[in-house]
């Protein structure tokens, strides 16, 4: 008995949704990582044709590529995590962040890899990198890369500071 799931093309939006679930309910019962890896490849295959024909069932496939992924982070455990196993045993320890932010995606937007690493790397919750029309940006990314410091002033900057002036 082969442990590979075979993947039929899909051929409308609900065959998209039977497919997902079986693929992540499948996925769970495995406990070989290169087989869940080869099952993403190829939904990734299918999300690919999915984006150049239609976005209708994009956000059902990334979300069961993320549910793959975050079963693969419960497989690899903490002592061998790196790279993208960090990533993905990320997803595993935070199982609440992953639901939120599939639970807001849709098909214009969904549930990527770096919104749900960048969710699951800092805690509860995740804060949306915005930008307005000016191209200032607004949400963790750019409170990280914030050159100043509380009382307004540059960080590293010499010179008098605009209090002293």
């Amino acid at each position: 008995m082969s442990t590979a799931l075979a993947l039929p093309e899909p051929q409308s939006l609900a065959q998209v949704s039977e497919l997902c679930s079986a693929a992540v309910a499948w996925a769970e019962q495995q406990d070989s990582i290169p087989v869940i890896r080869e099952c993403i490849n190829r939904l990734a295959a299918i999300n690919e044709y999915l984006s150049r024909t239609s976005r209708d069932g994009r956000a059902e496939v990334d979300t069961a590529m993320r549910r793959m992924e975050q079963r693969i982070g419960v497989l690899i455990g903490k002592a061998t995590a790196n790279g993208k196993g960090l990533e993905f045993r990320k997803l595993a320890e935070h199982p609440d962040i992953v639901d939120e932010v599939i639970a807001e995606s849709t098909d214009a937007a969904p549930p990527s890899r770096r919104t749900l690493s960048t969710a699951s790397g800092h805690g509860s919750g995740h804060k949306p990198v915005t930008t307005d029309r000016y191209g200032a940006t607004s949400g963790h990314r750019a409170e990280c890369r914030n050159p100043l410091d509380s009382a307004g002033n540059a960080i590293g900057a010499t010179g008098p500071t605009p209090a002293e002036q």
